[in-house]
């Protein structure tokens, strides 16, 4: 029995053709349960007495089936686990991941070793966007694992143009080779290549790619935190696909790259 059964059983136990009289509550009771019988046979007893009474006791309010029957009624059903698709963009545009992303940017621009400097409105003039950008993302919802990246145009005073700096960081329980040349490789899908040297800085192995195959980025450094952190930090002679003119020679050194994936800065994961 549901909500529409006792609707229709009320409608007709109360237009029946009988001479008018006053209805009382005993009265709807009996007409409601005859007509709820002839609709449907397998309905009856005492849950239908008492459901047909609150009917009519409530001035024909219907209450829901839910209150009608209680929380047990119906079969049970558990929800779908839900897919990472439904959870829309997986880029953060507010809250406390996003600033992760603004506080890598500040990092990478705490970290320009003299003189270089974060590049001048001169030196990318013709720049068809914004050429200093960060951002946060979700890369797994099931495993909750975040990246964050920020990317600036840098320049020596004087040069006509500018090259490009990324730093990329990737939270614990990330997919990434644990070894420092196949995580290094591993760089935007693995997409990356060149060769690589596992390199010392400080004691710690950096997976360093001097030449890669694909020219953007020109050049990168890898390292793995115990914890499960990664971090990227690559260069370019020219800020990819926007316009403005690039260096004649990279921003940093093969040192300066390796030594400089280590800034605590950039440990903005977890």
């Amino acid at each position: 029995m549901n909500e529409q059964d006792l609707r229709e059983a009320l409608r007709d136990a109360m237009t029946e053709a009988v001479p008018p009289r006053p209805v009382t509550a005993d009265a709807a009771l009996t007409k409601a349960q005859r007509a709820l019988r002839a609709r449907r046979a397998n309905i009856a007893g005492l849950g239908v007495g008492v459901a047909v009474v609150a009917l009519v006791a409530g001035a024909f309010t219907v209450p829901s089936a839910r209150t009608l029957l209680g929380p047990a009624a119906g079969p049970k059903t558990t929800p779908a686990p839900t897919s990472s698709i439904s959870h829309g963009d997986r880029t953060q545009y507010k809250g406390p991941q996003y600033d992760k992303g603004v506080q890598l940017l500040d990092a990478l621009d705490g970290i320009l070793p003299y003189p270089l400097q974060r590049a001048t409105a001169e030196q990318t003039k013709g720049a068809r966007f914004d050429l200093r950008t960060h951002q946060a993302q979700v890369e797994d919802w099931d495993k909750n694992t975040w990246s964050y990246s920020a990317i600036e145009a840098v320049a020596p005073p004087g040069a006509n143009g500018a090259g490009q700096l990324n730093v990329e960081v990737h939270s614990p329980g990330n997919d990434i080779p644990a070894d420092p040349c196949l995580a290094a490789k591993a760089f935007w899908g693995g997409t990356i290549g060149g060769d690589c040297q596992d390199v010392q800085v400080a004691g710690k192995h950096v997976g360093l790619v001097r030449h890669t195959t694909s020219s953007h980025p020109d050049a990168l450094a890898a390292y793995r935190y115990p914890d499960g952190t990664v971090v990227y930090l690559t260069q370019s002679k020219d800020y990819f696909m926007s316009g403005a003119a690039g260096l004649a020679t990279l921003p940093l050194t093969d040192d300066q790259l390796a030594n400089l994936v280590l800034t605590p800065g950039f440990k903005v994961a977890p």
